[in-house]
């Protein structure tokens, strides 16, 4: 663990896991997915990773610029965002690797492997160190950096496929969940233990890919293949909603 590479350039307390070819090896179809982006793209904020069926993945920044940054991207199963310039892939085949944007390249560090269909069901980051995984068997666990890897806490049980349908970070200490029973949100907020905070006045049914971007700001891709930015305001209790111009229903993945 903790061997780097560039390859392809550019994832409820009482109810309720991402470590992940031959590490640090550039392949050769690793060398041929690099792209240098523009200098330009280095510097946007709240940058959106999307990766499309075909394999390409994308880079959006806040102003509506997006370019390939990298193909051959058919075998990621889960993203996570851990800070703006760094992101964990989970693999099909279980191996997690970590990505950090250096201002040119996305370069990749093996971080672990396990994290198979059969043992990891979601992933949210948290923060540049921490993200949370949900296991199949609905446990809760907490991930933090120990070294050139992760280790885990369990931080609850239940988390089980008819009640969360995706999680996704919103900051150090929460996180979003879209609940399964009503497709309604929660933020979730740990101190000592995890509490709820149910926040009324938008569903999200049709969602089929969602990323935090901060503590009140997510984006949700539908079925119909639109991109919205939604914001909770928290002293009104309601939420406001833009969608972004384009057809995206051939993006299966995104993270912030």
């Amino acid at each position: 663990m903790g061997d780097e590479g560039v390859g392809r350039a550019l994832g409820r307390p009482t109810r309720r896991r991402l470590l992940a070819g031959a590490a640090g090896a550039v392949t050769a179809a690793g060398l041929a997915s690099v792209v240098k982006p523009t200098p330009a793209a280095a510097v946007a904020p709240h940058v959106l990773y999307m990766v499309k069926h075909n394999g390409d993945l994308i880079r959006r920044e806040d102003n509506g610029f997006r370019q390939r940054v990298g193909w051959g991207w058919q075998n990621a199963r889960l993203l996570a965002g851990l800070d703006d310039n760094r992101f964990i892939e989970v693999k099909e085949d279980g191996r997690l690797w970590e990505w950090v944007w250096d201002g040119e390249y996305l370069k990749y560090t093996h971080r672990g492997h396990g994290f198979t269909l059969d043992n990891t069901r979601l992933v949210a980051g948290l923060d540049s160190d921490h993200f949370l995984e949900v296991k199949v068997d609905g446990r809760l666990a907490w991930w933090y950096r120990s070294g050139a890897t992760f280790a885990e806490q369990i931080r609850g049980v239940g988390w089980t496929v008819n009640n969360t349908r995706m999680i996704t970070g919103a900051s150090a200490t929460s996180f979003y969940e879209l609940r399964q029973e009503d497709g309604g949100i929660s933020m979730w907020t740990y101190s000592s233990g995890y509490s709820e905070r149910l926040l009324p006045g938008l569903t999200f049914n049709s969602s089929v890919a969602v990323s935090g971007i901060t503590g009140n700001r997510i984006w949700d891709i539908t079925s119909g293949g639109a991109l919205w930015h939604n914001t909770y305001d928290a002293f009104l209790g309601n939420w406001t909603y833009y969608s972004v111009a384009g057809d995206f229903s051939d993006v299966r993945l995104i993270t912030t």
